[in-house]
């Protein structure tokens, strides 16, 4: 081999390291960056988390069920607007199931509902949500989960909706129109006009005398690690 041919070689060799050289930076800067994001992966997944728990608090989850003894006001008014839309607009608008009216319990008041003051004919009238039904805490609650029931089969899909439609009509509905005309606070407000829940009953000294026999006579409980030690 010439000294030229040498040189030339050589010259090769020089302009394929050089290449070589680059292409082994780049995947170093590469495999640098992909280290760095993955050491910043934590911390990312915090600021999801963070901005997920953030909207949750920005916009409640819609098919959390309603607990109105628990509710503040902003949680309470909430509720109280999704809740009357549905039933004017649903329960009442689409399902006819809301009464007209509170009848006083006299003929007349009876025949605005197709009924008589006969006692089979009146068992065997059409079960009805009295307007009343704001007034009755208890049948509040029973609107609230047949109104989150609806909305999630017919506005959100979430529930399944063939199958939760059946249900809800073939089994939820009937039941609550049961509990509300036979078992509720306003068992009578359809047909003898509105009469006000019961006021709610003062604990009693003696379910908590029979609460404090229950906890004396069952063995101590094994202590709660969460604290233990501190």
């Amino acid at each position: 081999m010439t000294t030229a041919n040498a040189a030339e070689q050589l010259a090769l060799l020089a302009t394929d390291y050089t290449l070589l050289r680059r292409r082994v930076d780049t995947l170093a800067e590469k495999v640098d960056k992909t280290s760095q994001d993955l050491a910043d992966l934590p911390a990312l997944t915090k600021q999801v988390q963070a901005l997920a728990e953030q909207l949750n608090a920005d916009q409640p989850d819609k098919h959390r069920l309603w607990d109105w003894a628990v509710m503040d006001r902003a949680q309470a008014e909430q509720a109280w607007q999704a809740l009357t839309a549905w039933v004017d607009q649903v329960l009442a608008g689409l399902y006819r199931l809301i009464a007209p009216d509170q009848p006083n319990g006299s003929a007349d008041g009876l025949a605005r509902l197709g009924l008589s003051e006969d006692t089979e004919a009146t068992k065997s009238k059409r079960a009805l949500v009295p307007s009343c039904w704001a007034q009755h805490p208890d049948v509040v609650a029973e609107l609230s989960w047949a109104a989150q029931l609806w909305l999630q089969t017919y506005r959100t899909g979430a529930a399944g909706p063939g199958r939760a439609a059946a249900d809800w009509h073939d089994r939820y509905l009937p039941g609550l129109l049961v509990r509300i005309n036979q078992s509720s606070t306003t068992a009578g407000c359809q047909t003898f006009g509105h009469s006000d829940p019961p006021a709610p009953a003062d604990p009693s000294p003696e379910r908590a005398a029979a609460i404090t026999a229950d906890l004396n006579r069952r063995a101590p409980g094994l202590p709660d690690r969460s604290t233990a030690g501190r």
